[in-house]
């Protein structure tokens, strides 16, 4: 199947609004990606690469990501539109 130029751009928005989100969120709770990478047992190039452009990232990850950092992400389908739908909870 030939993914059309919606598919992809609705893709690669899902991506970056990802994160967008976590990035925030580190900034919101002052976490470096060390401080991050540290937390989660990883090292920093692999908390680089969920920043990457090619970001190939396992969905367990990202929670893992959020939930060390005290915030939990809450995933919605807005069907009106082809926009990801997400709120953080900084409990």
């Amino acid at each position: 199947m030939t993914e059309n130029i919606q598919d992809i751009f609705a893709e690669e928005a899902f991506v970056v609004d990802t994160q967008c989100l976590l990035h925030t969120t580190m900034l919101d709770k002052n976490i470096s990606r060390a401080d991050l990478a540290k937390s989660l047992n990883l090292l920093v190039s692999d908390v680089n690469k969920i920043f990457s452009d090619d970001c190939e990232v396992d969905i367990r990850l990202l929670f893992k990501a959020f939930y060390a950092m005290g915030a939990t992400i809450k995933i919605g389908i807005n069907n009106d539109a082809s926009r990801f739908v997400a709120g953080i909870n900084n409990g």
